[in-house]
């Protein structure tokens, strides 16, 4: 909106403020507001409310940012309206203040301390590293997802399963029930033949709207066992659903592993 601001194109400016106005209230915990726009905004797709801040500077800074965003929303929205100039350019400074004071807010979230995963990955079989995988992308555990995926410094080792690579799934993703068959283990390497659901929640639009992809998961699971715990170094495909069942494949029920899985 900054940019648009500053290129004068009032228009785009305009266009942004209702999704902004639903995010800093999603950020606070509340509803979307509406009454601004004729789009609907929901809540943020990850389908929960965001977790308070632990550090208190952290989080002073975040309530000043979203404060003056409002306030910079306010008037941009009643200058373009009612024609005031004025109006538009105090709420160009507002933006600005408030992009400035997220940029602190991104500097003080890099000196707080990193603290340790409350999950720590069961790896002792190649179903216990696909149950703690799952685990780890729907509570959005980065961590966790490296260790099991071979990676390190928080980058998962594995970049599949969409353009943007696994990062796109981590905190965006749940998983119904899974079945699997065990094609090879030599207690080095292992595959397993896999068959589940999954729902992906696409990050990729404005942050408010929610966008949910539903996949079947349909291929192989292959690990490789490193220091006593299964590593996963490969993912299975998946494919979209043609309907908007969580659970099914048209009027049927899927059954899982499919004849030939295991072949």
């Amino acid at each position: 909106m900054l940019s648009y601001l500053k290129d004068m194109n009032l228009a785009y400016a305009e266009i942004a403020c209702p999704q902004l106005r639903c995010d800093i209230a999603t950020m606070r915990g509340g509803t979307a507001p509406w009454g601004i726009s004729t789009r609907a905004l929901v809540a943020a797709p990850s389908g929960h409310k965001c977790p308070p801040i632990p550090d208190a500077q952290t989080a002073a800074d975040l309530n000043v940012g979203l404060a003056q965003l409002e306030s910079a929303i306010n008037h941009i929205i009643r200058g373009i309206r009612n024609h005031n100039g004025d109006l538009i350019m105090l709420g160009e400074s507002e933006t600005q203040a408030a992009c400035d004071t997220f940029d602190k807010v991104s500097q003080d979230l890099a000196n707080v301390p990193s603290q340790e995963s409350t999950l720590q990955p069961l790896a002792s079989t190649p179903m216990e590293s696909i149950q703690s995988f799952f685990d780890a992308v729907q509570a959005g555990d980065r961590d966790v997802v490296s260790t099991l995926t071979g990676g390190s410094g928080g980058a998962p080792g594995i970049e599949m399963w969409c353009s943007k690579g696994l990062n796109a799934f981590v905190g965006h993703t749940t998983f119904k029930p899974w079945r699997y068959v065990i094609t090879h283990n030599d207690n080095t390497n292992a595959n397993l033949s896999f068959d589940g659901f999954m729902t992906f929640n696409d990050p990729a639009g404005f942050p408010a709207v929610s966008c949910p992809l539903h996949f079947y998961i349909d291929g192989d699971f292959k690990f490789k066992a490193v220091d006593g715990k299964w590593i996963i170094v490969s993912l299975p495909n998946y494919q979209e659903a043609l309907n908007d069942g969580p659970t099914k494949w048209g009027s049927s029920p899927y059954i899982y592993p499919y004849p030939g899985d295991a072949i």
